[in-house]
């Protein structure tokens, strides 16, 4: 069975990004994939901070930014009342289940807004769906209990009077995590040239996109990303020899920043 050690990136985090406490651990497989390091690291920052429904609203717009090319430049975005939930015709945040969900609206540039197919799945196809004056959501389950669907996109049935909607699910912890950890990294590559020389921003957005939703190792060969001559020492590779050796790895410059 592959050996689990308390890391010591637990404390770190703390440290840099906002978290209030450190409790349980940061434990991690010396035979962890990239996925699952950025996964177990999100979900760690999540369950470890008081947070805002402005953090919330943050996380969820700097996750869509991943996915602009085909859902659109959010422009702003609000968090719904009470009242708005029960108007919105997604099943999910009906009835009881409603006070288990953060729904995020999000008002996006219709000029910016690619193709989706007609289940609204991430895929880079043509579509004979408009929605490009489609309402669009973020839902944020604090029972954290929508790993399944964490970072997947839908549309509502186009049954009934009630207009069509695009929307997004994700656990409370996994939005809080993956979205401080985006604005990290992303901060990382600006400060690389020679990254920005072999990695395009675009391609990053992609790798992102892929490391923070539930089927992203299904979308291609995500750790193609990630080969040394492509992504130098940025933060990502750093974040994966630690998962490998945690306790000769000595903590980077690179790694200090997020």
């Amino acid at each position: 069975m592959p050996s689990e050690v308390e890391n010591p990136l637990s404390s770190l985090l703390k440290d840099n990004l906002g978290m209030t406490s450190t409790k349980g651990k940061l434990t991690l497989k010396a035979n962890d994939s990239l996925f699952a390091v950025f996964r177990k690291t999100a979900n760690y920052i999540g369950k470890n901070g008081d947070w805002t429904e402005e953090d919330y609203i943050a996380a969820t717009e700097t996750i869509a930014s991943l996915h602009e090319d085909q859902f659109g430049h959010v422009i702003s975005s609000r968090l719904l009342s009470d009242d708005e939930k029960a108007a919105v015709p997604i099943n999910t945040i009906q009835g009881e289940e409603a006070d288990h969900f953060i729904v995020v609206a999000h008002q996006v540039d219709p000029e910016t807004v690619g193709q989706v197919n007609a289940h609204g799945y991430r895929q880079r196809t043509s579509s004979s769906v408009d929605i490009s004056d489609m309402p669009y959501y973020s839902l944020v389950d604090l029972n954290n209990k929508a790993w399944k669907n964490q970072g997947n996109y839908y549309l509502s049935s186009s049954a009934g009077p009630e207009p069509q909607v695009m929307y997004t699910i994700s656990n409370a912890t996994h939005t809080i995590g993956y979205g401080i950890l985006i604005q990290n990294l992303r901060k990382d590559y600006d400060q690389n040239p020679a990254i920005q020389e072999v990695l395009s921003k675009e391609n990053f957005d992609q790798f992102l996109a892929r490391m923070t939703t539930h089927d992203g190792p299904k979308y291609g060969s995500w750790m193609d990303y990630l080969n040394p001559t492509h992504i130098g020492q940025i933060s990502l590779q750093l974040m994966n020899e630690i998962a490998r050796e945690p306790q000769e790895n000595e903590l980077s410059p690179s790694l200090r920043m997020i």
